[in-house]
């Protein structure tokens, strides 16, 4: 049988009509082919944690080992905007494989951590509290991973310490230390420390510690020598560091008589600077108060003096302070500002001396007349002076007996002596 075209029935017959394939008579329709897969382009993540096919890249501050070098520091991730480490090519064609030095980059800071007062000129570099220990702790680790911290002790002056940070704790040790280690992991060394000028040293309390003077530059030299491991040579460290300034001290005075009586009573507060240079006293804000006292026939007058003298700084008239809501024999004049102007040499102290005019006390039976006095302010002109409050408070007071005016009573405020007289 021949087809239409004259050709022989076994063979086959192709045509293309309106782009079908036509086979043997049959429509054949096309069939789509997919497409060759492409490779999956490598992305470097600019995170601490970095995945990069095959293998992933861990970065954790708190667990790696920082490398034994002159001056170990500590990992902190780059910031970096790129999502591409350099020389990662984002190719569809990029190979699987990466050599290290294509890898992110890890740039090393150095860390300081919170202490009290560091000082900023130190050589000492100090690091965060959760620094690990090294295979092998060797005196310069040391060195690299403490600063100094200070402690201002009372009436001035500051005991200066060293401050270690290793596997999340601080080890401290004092200047006059023959040995450090044996705590935290860290091993047994030997140690030796001279400064310049030299601290001093308080016979009274051997105890103490060397004393470093306040706004003073020190240069120290840290010796450490090795109890361990097969190198044991000494290595040295030279630091420098400054004390910080010292404190203003207002507190109240001990020698007071504080058993209120009429008319005149007298007070102080104290005020001791321990730093290096004077301090002029400008200003202080007062909270006063008082209970049962008649104000009625006399005026009351608080009274502030020049330190040292008898010559009056200013007078303040409190009959008319404005009564206590809670209780009716009280007043009160929060924040009253009292005008002073005296200066306190450096490492000295001066009182100021206060005194309450034109007292008179009510004699209510089992009452408490009293008058007080506490300092909540000061004003300097030091900015840069700290200025601590150690309980600067004035209290005259008495009590009037329950029972009456008795010599010879063996108990209560006439035993006590705290009663109320004439």
């Amino acid at each position: 049988m021949t087809n239409l075209f004259g050709g022989l029935s076994h063979k086959v017959i192709m045509g293309i009509v309106g782009g079908l394939t036509i086979l043997n008579g049959t429509v054949m329709h096309p069939v789509r082919v997919p497409a060759r897969p492409q490779p999956i382009p490598i992305m470097a993540s600019a995170t601490a944690q970095t995945s990069i096919v095959t293998s992933t890249i861990e970065i954790n501050p708190a667990t790696s080992t920082v490398p034994e070098t002159s001056s170990t520091e500590i990992f902190q991730t780059a910031d970096t905007t790129s999502t591409t480490a350099p020389g990662i090519s984002s190719s569809p064609h990029t190979a699987t494989s990466v050599t290290p030095d294509l890898l992110p980059k890890v740039i090393l800071h150095k860390i300081q951590s919170a202490v009290a007062a560091p000082d900023s000129t130190s050589k000492i570099a100090t690091s965060t509290a959760k620094t690990k220990l090294p295979s092998i702790v060797t005196p310069q680790w040391i060195f690299d991973h403490t600063t100094t911290t200070f402690k201002q002790l009372y009436g001035g002056s500051y005991e200066a310490m060293l401050a270690t940070a290793a596997n999340g704790h601080i080890v401290t040790w004092t200047f006059d230390a023959t040995s450090f280690g044996g705590v935290q992991g860290i091993p047994l060394f030997t140690s030796a420390i001279s400064c310049n000028p030299p601290p001093s040293s308080d016979p009274n309390s051997p105890d103490l510690g060397l004393i470093f003077s306040v706004a003073s530059p020190y240069t120290c030299t840290v010796s450490l020598t090795p109890l361990t491991g097969t190198d044991r040579r000494t290595q040295s460290e030279t630091i420098s560091f400054t004390t910080p300034r010292g404190e203003l001290m207002v507190s109240h005075t001990g020698s007071m008589n504080s058993l209120l009586t009429n008319d005149e009573n007298d007070g102080g507060i104290v005020f001791t600077n321990t730093d290096a240079s004077p301090v002029n006293i400008t200003g202080l804000t007062l909270d006063v108060s008082y209970s049962y006292l008649s104000t009625t026939t006399k005026p009351l007058i608080l009274r502030l003096f020049v330190p040292g003298t008898e010559n009056p700084l200013s007078d303040y008239h409190l009959e008319n302070l404005p009564q206590d809501p809670s209780n009716p024999y009280t007043s009160r004049q929060p924040n009253l500002n009292a005008s002073v102007v005296f200066t306190i040499p450096a490492a000295s102290q001066k009182m100021l001396p206060i005194k309450m005019l034109g007292v008179t006390k009510m004699f209510v039976f089992g009452s408490s007349p009293s008058i007080n006095i506490i300092v909540r302010a000061v004003t300097t002109n030091r900015t840069d002076l700290k200025t601590v409050l150690n309980a600067p408070t004035i209290t005259w007071t008495c009590t009037v007996p329950a029972g009456g005016y008795d010599p010879n009573a063996t108990s209560g405020p006439m035993a006590a002596g705290t009663a109320c007289h004439g």
